[in-house]
């Protein structure tokens, strides 16, 4: 999927070739297979694209007009447009969120589907908060509240992926005071997007006060055992105050059940510079996790990992 500016068909019709959120078909190959299409009508920002358990996709995105909202949509393998995701059923693609938020409005979008369930994240004031569905875009939970941080802390960044028979989100904390270190926790919910019992699994504590960079949060992806590896950039020397040297890339994995396993490990070998903003993609029995690097030039480097 071409995460290009994004919009969503809110009134019908086909959406307009112009600032549209578009997709593209690529082969195992990496042949093109289909023409540039557009999914989405009204400016946005965002996008995030999920495979669906149907053949289909899931692609969510912020807005920013009027308001700050997620909208979200099904797109067919052949990369037309299957059907808006709303929460009112009658297919006017109103959105997946409905709470405006005081502060921070709904951004930062993320979907995960684990076979007959759909779970759409985003942050809005500091906290993760959610919808579910099903594959063919019906909503059957609207805008709850799924995880609010420990007191004196932000979710800056979230990331959804199936794990077990529900679903696992890697929220990465921020001090609101921007002084003291964050952190990656993974909070595990069931297939309806509820928040399981017991204390958020610490995937690290290494992140440092400054990883609130936009963008450039950290990734997550899980292969057909269940095994889930999630990947952040933090601060070399592993301080828990603001930046001022270099950035490595990390990861850690955790089982089907969500339990890390092992400790976190450094993924490049070239260190030199500052590493940052790695993505993660499952490869049957390994994962590829690719980052961008300034060791010798800005250049983007990957490496294929290997992980019980």
């Amino acid at each position: 999927m071409d995460s290009a500016s994004a919009s969503h068909a809110s009134s019908g019709g086909t959406p307009s070739a112009a600032n549209a959120a578009r997709s593209r078909g690529i082969s195992a190959a990496g042949a093109l297979t289909t023409s540039t299409t557009a999914l989405t009508k009204d400016p946005a920002d965002t996008v995030t694209v999920a495979p669906l358990s149907t053949g289909d996709f899931a692609v969510a995105w912020q807005v920013t007009e009027p308001t700050d909202a997620i909208h979200a949509a099904i797109a067919h393998a052949d990369c037309s447009l299957g059907s808006a995701v709303d929460y009112n059923g009658a297919g006017s693609g109103s959105g997946v969120s409905t709470a405006v938020g005081s502060n921070d409005g709904p951004h930062r979008p993320s979907v995960a589907d684990n076979g007959p369930s759909v779970l759409y994240t985003w942050i809005t004031d500091g906290t993760v908060r959610a919808s579910t569905g099903t594959p063919n875009g019906d909503l059957t939970s609207v805008d709850t509240l799924l995880y609010a941080p420990p007191s004196g802390y932000a979710v800056e960044q979230a990331r959804t992926a199936a794990i077990g028979a529900g679903f696992g989100i890697a929220v990465r904390l921020a001090a609101t005071d921007g002084t003291t270190g964050g952190s990656i926790q993974l909070v595990l919910a069931n297939a309806a997007g509820q928040v399981l019992s017991g204390a958020p699994a610490v995937i690290s504590d290494q992140t440092g006060a400054d990883f609130s960079v936009g963008l450039q949060g950290f990734g997550r992806a899980t292969r057909a055992d269940g095994v889930t590896l999630i990947a952040w950039q933090q601060c070399a020397d592993g301080g828990a105050g603001p930046c001022t040297g270099d950035m490595d890339v990390y990861g850690r994995a955790v089982d089907a059940t969500g339990a890390p396993v092992g400790s976190a490990f450094e993924i490049p070998t070239t260190t030199a510079g500052d590493q940052t903003a790695p993505a993660v993609a499952a490869l049957g029995s390994a994962f590829a996790v690719t980052w961008n690097d300034d060791s010798t030039g800005q250049v983007v480097r990957a490496r294929v990992v290997y992980v019980p």
